[in-house]
């Protein structure tokens, strides 16, 4: 599992007005390859996941596929079989964490693959008022924090909970205490914090808590929304939730102000149909829209790239009409679009840099490495000459943490010039540098403990020049220094 989370790590280091990009950016070594095969050739997809056997669920509006990696299988409505799916227009995609597959079709209810029978069980809401005349086309499937499945369902002023253990719907009512009616709802989502978030295609954004069989509304957080047509709502890993509109753009909503805030470079007019935002192991958000792929950069509020068609490029998208995203676990990314079919995003292979830059503070702090130190299967100690220590976070592929020699600071690397490091059985770090002696590094308390050359101490190491560290089979701790060969009690 360790081996396929790097790979993942590795890919993601790559989810008018003009268009600015850093210089280098991290994705700009992202291979797109068009699937060119009849089944998916300028189809129009919806939703893309993958189960646990490793097959691709492709989710178009004329049927679902299921991809093997070679070829396709293409399941439809068949009016004679009730175990088909109830209609060939797919809406959704969702794996749960149990690896059920649950799919929405347009008007069919929810439905599950069962995979040793090889045939679809759906559902339908039972206890509906017959005067309620409520199509039941769920257009998006989203995990509550208990596991079950909301449903947003357009043509609707009511939300639905599926309780995956009992097979059964809920229906919720939606208190409100503005005057919109969020008639036609097409997103819901539960953060962090149990509030539920309803996005609608005419009225903006509610949140709401559940009462009973009632939502009710908290926080009228309609204000200053880009556009009261919604059709995406994330939850970033940093707690902001991030709202995707149709003639608006995107916007994040801020807590103090409780409204939505809409960054410049995403106000750009070109790019005011979003369908849908991810967020990859960086913290970028892919945002889906009508003009192409654009990958943001909220904490430095840079765009980082665009993916869009380009007639001169075989290696481009077949259509700038994104609609669906995922990331399988293989690395790769496939983007699904409107009318142009499938894509694989794969990682050009290769050596990837990181280097010292003046203004890229997620860069090295020097260019000169000496060594290397592995703290956990995420962490990378990187040892410089006159940089001192620098900490890299495989999944975020950036240096989040600097240990420097400071005049201001007593709790930190006694020099900047790292020759070499090792790792005790005590999660202690011990660490050599040129001139200034050993450091000791306490990995639970983030003490600091320094070993030097002390004239008048014949027990001190006698040169604080240290080479090399290394502990023998029996538990010695040898110091390997410019002047001599130590052994630390």
């Amino acid at each position: 599992m360790y081996r396929i989370a790097l790979i993942i790590s590795t890919l993601f280091i790559v989810f008018g007005l003009s268009i600015h990009t850093t210089a280098t950016s991290l994705y700009d070594d992202i291979i797109i390859t068009p699937i060119t095969d009849r089944e998916v050739n300028r189809q129009n997809i919806r939703a893309i996941t993958q189960d646990t056997f490793g097959f691709i669920w492709i989710g178009t509006s004329n049927g679902l596929l299921r991809y093997d990696g070679s070829s396709f299988k293409i399941y439809r409505h068949e009016p004679r079989n009730p175990h088909s799916l109830p209609n060939s227009s797919i809406r959704a995609l969702f794996l749960d964490d149990e690896g059920n597959l649950w799919i929405t079709t347009q008007g069919g209810g929810l439905s599950l693959w069962n995979h040793s029978l090889h045939q679809f069980e759906s559902y339908l809401p039972s206890d509906i008022p017959s005067e309620d005349a409520e199509v039941f086309d769920f257009w998006t499937i989203k995990p509550n924090n208990n596991g079950d499945l909301w449903l947003s369902c357009v043509g609707s002023n009511h939300v639905y909970l599926f309780k995956r253990e009992i097979r059964s719907f809920q229906r919720l009512a939606l208190s409100i205490e503005d005057r919109r009616n969020y008639n036609e709802v097409t997103v819901v989502l539960e953060d962090s914090k149990n509030r539920i978030w309803v996005g609608s295609n005419a009225d903006g954004v509610g949140v709401f808590s559940l009462n009973g069989k009632k939502l009710i509304s908290t926080i009228a957080s309609n204000q200053a929304i880009p556009s009261d047509r919604v059709r995406s709502l994330i939850e970033t890993k940093s707690g902001n939730v991030w709202v995707g509109t149709l003639q608006g753009g995107a916007a994040y909503f801020d807590e103090a102000s409780e409204r939505f805030i809409q960054p410049e470079l995403l106000s750009n007019p070109e790019f005011d149909h979003v369908y849908l935002i991810k967020e990859d192991n960086f913290e970028n958000l892919w945002i889906a829209t009508d003009a192409g792929l654009l990958i943001y950069n909220p904490r430095e509020h840079h765009i980082e790239k665009l993916f869009r068609h380009d007639s001169d490029d075989a290696e481009t998208l077949l259509s700038n009409k994104v609609r669906a995203l995922y990331n399988s676990i293989d690395g790769v990314i496939w983007l699904g679009t409107e009318s142009g079919g499938l894509h694989r995003l794969t990682y050009r292979k290769g050596f990837n840099t990181i280097q010292f830059q003046p203004e890229n503070t997620a860069g090295l702090t020097s260019n000169i490495v000496r060594t290397f130190l592995e703290i956990d299967e995420n962490t990378l100690w990187i040892g410089t000459e006159g940089g001192g220590i620098n900490v890299y976070d495989r999944e975020k592929r950036r240096i989040i943490k600097v240990f420097e020699r400071s005049h201001h600071e007593t709790n930190t690397v006694s020099g900047n010039e790292i020759t070499t490091f090792l790792k005790d059985s005590n999660d202690v770090v011990w660490i050599g540098t040129w001139g200034n002696g050993l450091d000791r590094y306490d990995l639970e308390t983030g003490r600091f403990t320094n070993y030097r050359f002390g004239r008048n101490n014949p027990h001190s190491i006698t040169d604080d020049r240290v080479q090399l560290l290394q502990i023998d089979s029996a538990g010695n701790f040898w110091v390997g220094t410019e002047n001599g060969l130590h052994l630390f009690d």
